[in-house]
């Protein structure tokens, strides 16, 4: 990706989240399973949902393949781009939660809070969630276990993270 196209991310979102270092790339560009086929010729780091459309909208214009990353821990290479003309949007900046409404039993984050900061704030108020993390540990993201159906603690008895999920919000690949 030529440094002009990576100018115009730089414009949208400031020159610190985006990596155009190769070593930087790659790391991004594998999972625990290993890497894949080709390295991401950006990784973007919007820091709200706003820059993630705007970069998204950009994107679009321009043509590459986009994939949203998680905390990295995926075992299934979903995150795992096919072809070097790829943009990763590294999620983790988009990681606040939103509410927590003990009445209604809900919780609004986004996609790149962690399992261990809302076990963490939902702890403060002697609550937790059904499902509460998957086996990849404390640094995986809701977003990421979203967009994998993860399993694993509380799903014996409560199910998998699509068990406990009431809606999701999602900025498409058109920025919308």
């Amino acid at each position: 990706m030529t440094a002009e196209i990576a100018g115009h991310f730089r414009a949208l979102i400031g020159a610190e989240y985006v990596i155009e270092n190769a070593a930087e790339r790659e790391y991004y560009s594998t999972d625990i399973s290993g890497g894949g086929d080709a390295i991401a010729a950006l990784v973007l780091q919007p820091g709200t949902v706003d820059d993630l459309a705007a970069c998204a909208r950009e994107a679009a214009a321009l043509g590459p393949a986009m994939i949203a990353r998680g905390g990295g821990l995926s075992y299934s290479k979903g995150y795992v781009p096919a072809r070097a003309e790829t943009i990763i949007f590294d999620m983790r900046r988009l990681d606040r939660i939103i509410e927590i409404d003990a009445a209604k039993m809900s919780v609004t984050v986004e996609a790149g809070c962690t399992w261990s900061n809302l076990h963490d704030a939902l702890a403060e108020r002697n609550l937790r969630t059904p499902f509460f993390g998957p086996l990849s540990g404390i640094q995986a993201t809701i977003g990421g276990s979203a967009s994998q159906n993860a399993a694993f603690f509380g799903s014996a008895n409560y199910g998998t993270m699509r068990d406990s999920v009431i809606g999701l919000e999602i900025v498409a690949a058109d920025g919308m």
